[in-house]
């Protein structure tokens, strides 16, 4: 067989074969990771968090809420890795808002080849808790990435949630500030999006 026949024998059978097994972590091999605040529009924008630090939470335009995180990371293989944030009271242990993604390739940090980021991604706040963080809570933000080939890294932090951030629309905000301040209104979340504001006159 000559080598193009070679060369095509093998891009076929690399192009039938399964993707790569997930490795276990390698507490060895621990990453570094950096978690910040990031600008959705200009992925180089990076503010990096620290305990006590100030939030904004951006309400989505078909509900929900969130608050924009790039996690930056040492040691790591940039190719597929998954990235979690979990969103907790500081009182308490249960989570308020657990997001994760994966399949992305991390881009370097500018000329530095060891450091990588992901993209700016939303961290969601769950429907029924917003309201009870809004207005200067403190919340612990964990982020953990796993590249999937054996290294793994946690940061953590403690935010305090300051109110709507400045590019979010003042209709989206009100519209959020009126089921916060009823609660019991049926047409809020958890029972309706906050994002379409009904009167009587609609709702008939």
């Amino acid at each position: 067989m000559d080598a193009a026949k070679v060369l095509l024998a093998a891009g076929a059978i690399a192009a039938c074969s399964p993707p790569p097994a997930d490795l276990p972590c390698n507490e060895a091999g621990t990453a570094e990771i950096v978690l910040g605040y990031g600008d959705p529009s200009n992925p180089e924008t990076f503010r990096v968090l620290h305990d006590g630090d100030s939030v904004a939470l951006t309400p989505g335009n078909q509900g929900g809420q969130h608050m924009w995180l790039q996690t930056r990371a040492r040691g790591i293989v940039p190719d597929r890795p998954r990235v979690q944030y979990r969103i907790s009271r500081v009182d308490g242990t249960i989570a308020i808002g657990l997001s994760q993604y994966q399949g992305s390739r991390w881009s370097a940090v500018g000329s530095d080849a060891t450091q990588f980021r992901s993209q700016t991604q939303p961290a969601t706040i769950d429907d029924e808790q917003y309201c009870a963080v809004l207005a200067g809570a403190e919340v612990r933000v964990r982020a953990t990435v796993d590249d999937r080939v054996g290294h793994c890294g946690v940061a953590e932090v403690r935010l305090r949630v300051d109110g709507w951030s400045s590019e979010a629309a003042p209709a989206d905000r009100a519209a959020r500030e009126t089921c916060c301040r009823d609660l019991t209104n049926q047409r809020c979340y958890p029972n309706g999006p906050p994002d379409v504001v009904m009167t009587d006159a609609t709702a008939e």
